[in-house]
Parts: C-alpha cells; sequence; structure tokens
C-alpha cells in the first residue's frame, strides 16, 4: 500500500528531491537544470501510473497498480512495464545517496523475469549495493500484492552525473 509520503512520477513536489530528466533528447545535458521545476517528469511514467512509495538512503520502492494498458496481448503484463518500474526505483535510490545537484542515467539493467502477472499492484523494492563516485550498482525484486515470490529479479549500474 503507497505510504502518506507517496509520490506520484509526473507530480513531482517542489519539496521532493529531484530525479530523472525530464527533458533529456531535447536539451543538451550541459544544460539540465535539477531544480527546474519540470526535472523528473516523464510521460511515460505518468501514463503507466508509476508511484513513489517509499524512498530511504540507499533504498527505494516503486509500485504500479495494474490495469489493461499494462497488459500484452495474452494478457499478462508487458514485460516494458516491468522493466520501467524497475529503472525507476533504481534512479530513486540512486538520488537517495548522491550530493545535491547530482542526477543519474541507467548504464544497464538487467532483468529476470519469473512468473507472468495479470492484476494486482507490482512493487518494486530496490537496495544500492555499492556506490562509487561515478557509478552506482543495485539490485532488486518486483513482487505483486505483497507476495514474497518475485515476479522479477534485476540488477543495474547508475552513472552519477552533474556537479
Amino acid at each position: 500500500m503507497m505510504s502518506a509520503s507517496a509520490t506520484a512520477i509526473g507530480s513531482v513536489r517542489a519539496t521532493d528531491r529531484p530525479h530523472a530528466p525530464a527533458r533529456v533528447g531535447r536539451t543538451p545535458m550541459s544544460v539540465i537544470d535539477p531544480t527546474d521545476p519540470e526535472y523528473g517528469r516523464f510521460p511515460l511514467g505518468t501514463y503507466l501510473g508509476v508511484t513513489v512509495d517509499d524512498e530511504r538512503p540507499g533504498e527505494a520502492e516503486a509500485s504500479i497498480e495494474v490495469g489493461e494498458r499494462h497488459l500484452n496481448s495474452n494478457g499478462v503484463v508487458h514485460v516494458g512495464v516491468v522493466f520501467t518500474l524497475v529503472d525507476t526505483a533504481m534512479g530513486r535510490a540512486t538520488l537517495s545517496v548522491l550530493d545535491e545537484g547530482s542526477y543519474c542515467a541507467s548504464i544497464e539493467v538487467s532483468v529476470r523475469f519469473l512468473r507472468a502477472v495479470s492484476e494486482g499492484r507490482m512493487t518494486a523494492r530496490v537496495t544500492v549495493l555499492q556506490a562509487g563516485r561515478r557509478v552506482l550498482q543495485l539490485e532488486g525484486r518486483v513482487t505483486v500484492d505483497g507476495d514474497d515470490r518475485p515476479i522479477a529479479s534485476a540488477s543495474g549500474s547508475f552513472a552519477v552525473l552533474g556537479t
């Protein structure tokens, strides 16, 4: 269940710590401003309904309530939805340990899909394993509706950008 401090992706409050740049691809990296109120909003996260439910130093939790828009032609959640959920949680976990003004980008994310899901609330829980000066290593798992059996496990590397 979403905590009272949950943040819906796409509706970042001014008091929230900035996360993934919204305008990458339209704005040169050298002019991205993590203090810009639009920083952190990305249309895919909004469309999918990704929420960040919890964020502590080195950890983050994000979730999606599975609906028809998330399903593939076989009636199960499309792997891209699971990947987006994991990548979002990894980005938030990375940001939770970075200096103010820094931001991050995925270098590599590997997701192992263990079982299919067609309903419920998927939750990605991610932990920073190692935080280097320029690269962080993370791991995570995705479950549904509090069932401890993972539907996916993941590992990733994120680059530290900015200051």
